[in-house]
Protein backbone atom coordinates (compact mmCIF):
# COMPACT_ATOMS: atom_id res chain seq x y z
CA UNK A 1 0.00 0.00 0.00
CA UNK A 2 1.30 3.26 -0.63
CA UNK A 3 2.41 5.46 1.87
CA UNK A 4 3.66 8.97 2.89
CA UNK A 5 7.11 9.44 4.68
CA UNK A 6 5.01 9.49 8.18
CA UNK A 7 3.62 6.53 7.57
CA UNK A 8 -0.26 7.27 6.69
CA UNK A 9 -1.89 5.53 3.66
CA UNK A 10 -1.61 7.87 0.07
CA UNK A 11 -4.85 6.41 -1.14
CA UNK A 12 -7.73 8.09 -0.33
CA UNK A 13 -9.93 7.87 2.33
CA UNK A 14 -13.90 8.31 3.58
CA UNK A 15 -14.73 7.77 6.74
CA UNK A 16 -12.04 5.55 8.00
CA UNK A 17 -12.12 3.40 4.81
CA UNK A 18 -9.36 2.99 2.28
CA UNK A 19 -11.33 4.17 -1.01
CA UNK A 20 -11.37 1.41 -3.94
CA UNK A 21 -11.65 2.77 -7.49
CA UNK A 22 -14.31 0.81 -9.69
CA UNK A 23 -15.58 1.31 -12.91
CA UNK A 24 -18.82 -0.58 -14.55
CA UNK A 25 -19.59 -0.76 -17.82
CA UNK A 26 -21.99 -3.04 -20.07
CA UNK A 27 -21.31 -4.97 -22.94
CA UNK A 28 -23.57 -7.27 -25.33
CA UNK A 29 -23.54 -11.47 -24.75
CA UNK A 30 -21.60 -14.11 -23.76
CA UNK A 31 -18.15 -13.51 -24.31
CA UNK A 32 -17.89 -11.14 -27.24
CA UNK A 33 -16.09 -7.75 -25.98
CA UNK A 34 -14.06 -9.94 -23.94
CA UNK A 35 -11.01 -10.30 -26.46
CA UNK A 36 -11.41 -6.35 -26.93
CA UNK A 37 -10.80 -5.72 -23.47
CA UNK A 38 -7.85 -7.63 -23.23
CA UNK A 39 -6.52 -6.08 -26.11
CA UNK A 40 -7.31 -2.95 -24.65
CA UNK A 41 -5.28 -3.88 -20.75
CA UNK A 42 -3.14 -5.87 -22.23
CA UNK A 43 -3.85 -8.79 -19.91
CA UNK A 44 -7.40 -11.01 -19.58
CA UNK A 45 -9.56 -10.26 -16.46
CA UNK A 46 -8.31 -10.67 -13.41
CA UNK A 47 -10.99 -12.79 -12.18
CA UNK A 48 -14.80 -13.79 -12.58
CA UNK A 49 -17.09 -12.95 -9.70
CA UNK A 50 -20.19 -14.35 -11.50
CA UNK A 51 -21.23 -15.46 -15.07
CA UNK A 52 -21.52 -12.19 -16.31
CA UNK A 53 -19.13 -10.12 -15.12
CA UNK A 54 -15.13 -9.79 -15.77
CA UNK A 55 -12.77 -7.74 -13.59
CA UNK A 56 -9.39 -6.30 -14.73
CA UNK A 57 -6.99 -4.68 -11.93
CA UNK A 58 -5.42 -2.44 -13.56
CA UNK A 59 -3.53 -0.88 -10.73
CA UNK A 60 -3.51 -1.98 -6.93
CA UNK A 61 -7.02 -1.84 -5.76
CA UNK A 62 -8.06 0.16 -8.92
CA UNK A 63 -10.46 -1.84 -10.70
CA UNK A 64 -12.88 -1.92 -14.08
CA UNK A 65 -15.64 -4.58 -14.03
CA UNK A 66 -17.34 -5.76 -17.10
CA UNK A 67 -20.95 -6.45 -17.15
CA UNK A 68 -23.18 -8.78 -19.44
CA UNK A 69 -25.81 -6.28 -19.82
CA UNK A 70 -27.10 -6.36 -23.04
CA UNK A 71 -30.05 -3.55 -22.69
CA UNK A 72 -27.17 -0.91 -21.66
CA UNK A 73 -24.39 -1.85 -23.77
CA UNK A 74 -23.03 1.02 -25.41
CA UNK A 75 -23.74 3.86 -22.94
CA UNK A 76 -20.53 3.33 -20.80
CA UNK A 77 -17.66 6.08 -20.63
CA UNK A 78 -14.54 5.60 -18.78
CA UNK A 79 -11.22 7.42 -18.64
CA UNK A 80 -8.12 6.39 -16.82
CA UNK A 81 -5.34 9.03 -16.13
CA UNK A 82 -2.29 7.63 -16.86
CA UNK A 83 1.65 8.42 -16.53
CA UNK A 84 2.78 7.70 -19.89
CA UNK A 85 -0.28 8.39 -22.49
CA UNK A 86 1.89 7.46 -25.85
CA UNK A 87 3.84 4.85 -24.22
CA UNK A 88 0.26 3.38 -23.49
CA UNK A 89 -1.15 4.03 -26.96
CA UNK A 90 1.73 2.36 -28.75
CA UNK A 91 1.46 -0.65 -26.17
CA UNK A 92 -2.34 -0.91 -27.53
CA UNK A 93 -1.03 -0.50 -31.09
CA UNK A 94 0.87 -3.08 -30.71
CA UNK A 95 -2.19 -5.59 -29.94
CA UNK A 96 -4.50 -4.20 -33.10
CA UNK A 97 -6.22 -1.66 -31.45
CA UNK A 98 -6.39 2.16 -32.92
CA UNK A 99 -8.11 5.15 -30.93
CA UNK A 100 -10.96 6.02 -32.84
CA UNK A 101 -10.23 9.98 -31.14
CA UNK A 102 -7.19 11.91 -29.91
CA UNK A 103 -8.08 14.87 -28.30
CA UNK A 104 -5.59 17.38 -26.88
CA UNK A 105 -7.28 20.26 -24.80
CA UNK A 106 -7.15 24.01 -24.28
CA UNK A 107 -4.50 23.55 -21.23
CA UNK A 108 -2.54 20.75 -22.26
CA UNK A 109 -4.14 17.44 -20.78
CA UNK A 110 -4.61 14.94 -23.53
CA UNK A 111 -6.98 11.83 -24.43
CA UNK A 112 -7.34 9.05 -26.64
CA UNK A 113 -10.42 7.02 -26.59
CA UNK A 114 -11.57 3.64 -27.34
CA UNK A 115 -14.38 2.38 -28.46
CA UNK A 116 -16.07 -1.69 -28.37
CA UNK A 117 -18.07 -3.73 -30.60
CA UNK A 118 -20.87 -2.06 -28.36
CA UNK A 119 -20.30 1.49 -28.54
CA UNK A 120 -18.66 1.55 -25.22
CA UNK A 121 -15.94 4.34 -24.73
CA UNK A 122 -13.02 3.21 -22.55
CA UNK A 123 -10.05 6.78 -22.90
CA UNK A 124 -7.00 6.94 -21.77
CA UNK A 125 -5.24 10.70 -20.25
CA UNK A 126 -2.12 11.73 -19.99
CA UNK A 127 -0.65 15.07 -18.54
CA UNK A 128 0.38 17.87 -21.21
CA UNK A 129 3.88 17.34 -22.58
Amino acid sequence: MPAAADGRSLLPRIRGHTLWICSRGSRSPATRGLDWYERLFGLPPSFFPTDTEAVWELAERRYVFIERRPEHAGHARHLVFVDDLDGRVAQIAERGLTPVQRKTYANGVRKAAYRDRDGNEFGFGGAPV
